[in-house]
């Protein structure tokens, strides 16, 4: 990317899956519950090996309530190069998502 002008514009215009995540195509996982999820946001935000150190970004995780199915949803995106499928082999977007009963 550093010495090829062409594949580095390329890459810029794909930045959107940096800044609006959930806007591009993804894959996502769902966790039995808010703990669980809390657990693995935890794990690659402080403890992935040194070897992954810029390779992986967390967004800050948000929650959204779904009153017509009394469900909160907790959600986190991460961005990495570890993985790839298909056509993105400059990066993969996932969506973690945990669910659980509102709290009336």
């Amino acid at each position: 990317m550093q010495d090829d002008d062409e594949l580095r514009a390329a890459l810029e215009q794909y930045d959107l899956a940096r800044t609006k995540p959930g806007h591009v195509m993804h894959f996502g996982l769902r966790y039995p519950g808010f703990e669980e999820l809390e657990t693995v946001i935890h794990r690659l935000e402080h403890e992935l090996p040194a070897e992954l150190a810029g390779r992986v970004t967390v967004y800050p995780p948000f929650s959204i309530e779904l009153r017509a199915l009394a469900t909160e949803v907790l959600q986190v995106f991460v961005y990495t190069d570890v993985v790839g499928l298909g056509f993105f082999p400059f990066g993969q977007l996932i969506e973690l998502q945990a669910q659980r009963p509102l709290r009336e």
